[in-house]
């Protein structure tokens, strides 16, 4: 659809586009004796040799895109090309890429070496303009290879500040047509393609996994073939379940779904099968899916995490100001579609080969006063949707799957996590009231640690005005995030206090050792780890990975995670390490630094199923600043962080005569009627 849709655009610009296409080919030619010593300016010849090399064979690609591509060649062709559109990124090709910045860095020094780096990446989008249609947003990119080339190639004493500021210009003079169209594409359910892939391709020839145009692996190809194997009764089932916990997330935060007509659906390539099944599940709903997002599997996580502040390229009080005005305008001009979405659903992989970064000091970092005008930035882009798409009239269900990197066992593990997310959730969420019943009399919650854990933390609970119709905690089911399984609440910073000691931890995909974070009045006011032989970097590490662009964060959320077989699960196949949060978050007591749950969305009321009271802590007094400036509120950032059960010694809750009334103790639960949560610790072989 989108390949008509921009006919015009491509037609407008044939011919200047073949002869562009003419030109880099002359560079190309130009250029590969870059070697030859006698050449001047031999390092900036090298890098626009393999940019144009890359760009031409974009331009070879659209071309085998004209014909049946897809289907006239098979597997083994299509994998092999696709394999040669990301090879740069490659782990065995990357060092001595211009995609890695610490190579760039080798050719053009400090100043230059990361932007040149940031400017080579942009055309990696060629390869999507060319799957969907979008010549003409290649014929842009090619038109400043080509003038950039001629000013370095025609002044020979040329300023490395200027060329930077030609690639700084492209890219804010290029963002309103890219946000324009990029809201435009994703959420008009008319022209998006993801959906048309899971809904009308045959799903068991594997060749539609490279219509996406991300690189695939085997990871992608596994996934798709379990899927088509595994039974169509599971599938629908799964299905039923995934639309059920949407539309609970309404009724629960008393939502009116009925003026919504779409929903965004995030999910991992080779997951079309699970897609396929609830799309008519959404439609009983009368919402139409759309795909906001589809992930596959990072071809080199080392290059995103090199590039993850390349935003600072461009980023001043100008620029910050002017993109601002872009993303409000094309939000405007899509309001129509943003107003109709009822939220998303996001499916996740889980299980990856654990990463540990490499520290590059020649990637672009912030200034300090980048690090605030990103806050601005970031708050800026969001109201911009919000304003059509507010939180308080939409809602979300996240649930995870696992990934075959997670090992041997992949398939048996999938099976065993489908029986997790499908737990029946309204008697779990009886017995997790019995618990919410005493912790609901407690003025605090005391968290300890044990056998060498340093955890002791103090949580000060929020007042409640009435007890007989207000409640401090969520009876999480399985709806906003799927599986079921935790009871959670948002503490008053001032009097919360103590030690959170993870011994490992996976967050944001990045591995945490002996993790320490002290909190003082609800903020972290101390932290370390033990991932490098010195604390100036172990803290570092923290900062740049957990804080930024923060100096400090709040405790966002103070939970009780109860599901116990997903726990068990976990340490049957020893894969508590590789765990996604949102299965993690339910295997025991968690803090969540950032934001509170309710992030936007505070004045709209939540009811607990079972007792109809109000889950009254939705803010903190940091949260109680939006209303005055929005920058004071909130840092946009959420980070789950959970204890393990036997690193527990007891979780209490306080009331205010000092009164204590025991939770969980050395790992079980004690709460009368809770004593079923601990039946997978005594099962464990018939799990």
């Amino acid at each position: 659809m989108l390949k008509q849709f921009y006919d015009k655009e491509n037609s407008d610009i044939k011919t200047q586009y073949l002869a562009t296409i003419n030109t880099i080919e002359g560079i190309f030619q130009k250029t590969k004796n870059y070697a030859n010593s006698d050449l001047s300016n031999g390092n900036f010849y090298r890098f626009f040799h393999y940019l144009s090399k890359f760009v031409l064979k974009i331009s070879t690609f659209e071309k085998k895109l004209e014909s049946d591509y897809f289907t006239i060649n098979n597997f083994e062709k299509l994998k092999k090309d696709n394999n040669e559109l990301h090879e740069e990124l490659l782990p065995e090709n990357y060092e001595s890429s211009y995609h890695n910045p610490a190579f760039s860095y080798t050719h053009f020094g400090k100043e230059l070496g990361p932007v040149m780096s940031f400017y080579y990446g942009l055309y990696r989008k060629c390869i999507f303009y060319a799957l969907n249609g979008k010549k003409y947003r290649s014929h842009k990119l090619n038109i400043v290879l080509v003038n950039l080339f001629n000013y370095i190639d025609n002044e020979k004493d040329f300023n490395s500040v200027d060329l930077i500021s030609q690639i700084k210009e492209f890219i804010i003079s290029d963002s309103l047509e890219s946000q324009d169209r990029y809201l435009f594409e994703t959420f008009n359910p008319e022209f998006n393609s993801p959906i048309y892939i899971s809904k009308d391709c045959d799903l068991e020839d594997l060749r539609y996994l490279f219509r996406y145009g991300d690189y695939i692996s085997d990871n992608e190809i596994t996934i798709a073939k379990f899927l088509n194997k595994y039974s169509e009764e599971g599938l629908i089932k799964l299905a039923k379940l995934i639309a059920k916990a949407f539309k609970v997330g309404f009724s629960i935060g008393d939502k009116d779904m009925s003026s919504k007509s779409t929903v965004g659906l995030n999910f991992c390539i080779g997951q079309e099968r699970i897609i396929r099944f609830l799309i008519p599940e959404l439609k009983k709903m009368n919402l139409t899916p759309f795909a906001n997002g589809v992930n596959s599997f990072a071809v080199n996580k080392q290059f995103f995490y090199d590039h993850r502040f390349d935003n600072a390229i461009w980023m001043n009080t100008d620029s910050v100001e002017q993109m601002l005005k872009f993303h409000v305008q094309s939000a405007d001009n899509n309001s129509k579609y943003l107003r109709n979405v009822a939220g998303d659903i996001v499916l996740i992989n889980f299980g990856e080969i654990p990463f540990t970064p490499i520290e590059k000091v020649e990637c672009i970092c912030y200034t300090e006063e980048q690090q605030k005008l990103l806050q601005t930035y970031k708050i800026g882009a969001i109201n911009a949707i919000f304003k059509y798409k507010p939180r308080h009239e939409t809602s979300f269900t996240a649930l995870p799957f696992p990934t075959p990197q997670i090992g041997k066992d992949f398939e048996d593990i999938y099976r065993d996590i489908l029986k997790v997310l499908m737990i029946d959730t309204d008697h779990y969420e009886e017995i997790q009231q019995k618990m919410i019943d005493v912790m609901d009399t407690a003025d605090h919650v005391l968290i300890k640690g044990k056998d060498g854990n340093k955890t002791d933390m103090y949580v000060k609970l929020q007042k409640l005005e009435n007890p007989n119709k207000e409640t401090n905690f969520v009876n999480a089911g399985a709806d906003i995030n799927l599986p079921v399984g935790e009871v959670f609440t948002s503490p008053e910073l001032e009097g919360t206090h103590g030690t959170l000691h993870i011994r490992e931890t996976f967050l944001k995909g990045l591995k945490f050792s002996n993790l320490i974070l002290d909190f003082k009045d609800g903020y972290i006011s101390d932290y370390t780890c033990s991932n490098f032989d010195n604390d100036e970097e172990n803290k570092k590490y923290i900062k740049d990975n957990l804080l930024f662009p923060h100096k400090s964060l709040t405790i966002g959320e103070f939970a009780i995670g109860t599901n116990t077989l997903a726990y068990m699960i976990s340490r049957k196949y020893n894969i508590l390490d590789v765990l996604h949060p949102l299965i993690i978050e339910k295997m025991g007591p968690h803090f969540a630094i950032g934001d509170t749950c309710f992030m936007m969305s505070e004045d709209t009321k939540i009811y607990n199923r079972f007792t109809n009271k109000e889950m009254t802590a939705r803010e903190n007094t940091k949260s109680c600043q939006r209303n005055k400036d929005l920058s004071k509120a909130y840092y946009f950032a959420h980070t789950d962080i959970t204890l393990p059960y036997e690193a527990i010694d007891h979780i209490s809750a306080i009331d205010k005569d000092g009164n204590q009334y025991p939770i969980i103790k050395d790992g079980y639960f004690v709460v009368q009627g809770t004593e079923e949560f601990n039946l997978p610790f005594d099962n464990q072989d018939d799990l």
